[in-house]
């Protein structure tokens, strides 16, 4: 019987000149929600006057690439929860933001992974915090002012 062994495959390091070069090359040219959705899980209203956890999840995937543009789908998920009890949730609001750009140099699946994390929150992330601050007003709920977002 034969064993397989599996290497690992080492992912190629972008080095921090050619991420600068790739970001010179690109620029925004569209971004739009495709989803959004909140929803008030409590009757009371009042929640916010108590100690509240507030967790935010992000994801992002690259849908379409080619060597002038590409578009990603970058996800937001906010849950507000009660501090002492965080299955106590008090509210959700969610939204998958579209983004395209376009771009001198193919985006890599290496670049793509410093760009999700550096700057495409950037491009993003004043949509969300302004989605999040006009569904609070629309529940009659004192806004939530998300924080200014800081990349390295």
């Amino acid at each position: 019987m034969a064993t397989k062994i599996r290497k690992k495959t080492k992912k190629r390091e972008v080095s921090p000149k050619e991420y600068r070069e790739f970001i010179k090359g690109i620029e925004l040219e569209d971004i739009f929600f495709s989803k959004t959705n909140f929803e008030l899980l409590v009757f009371n209203r009042d929640f916010w006057r108590e100690k509240i956890n507030i967790n935010i999840i992000e994801n992002a995937k690259l849908l379409d690439r080619n060597s002038e543009k590409f578009v990603v789908t970058h996800k937001y998920n906010l849950v507000i929860s009660n501090s002492a009890n965080k299955e106590e949730k008090f509210l959700k609001i969610s939204a998958n933001l579209i983004v395209e750009y376009s771009t001198k140099k193919e985006i890599t699946e290496e670049i793509f992974e410093l760009f999700r994390k550096i700057n495409l929150p950037l491009n993003t992330w004043p949509y969300f915090r302004e989605y999040v601050h006009s569904c609070m007003g629309r529940l009659n709920i004192p806004p939530l002012i998300l924080p200014v977002l800081k990349r390295p």
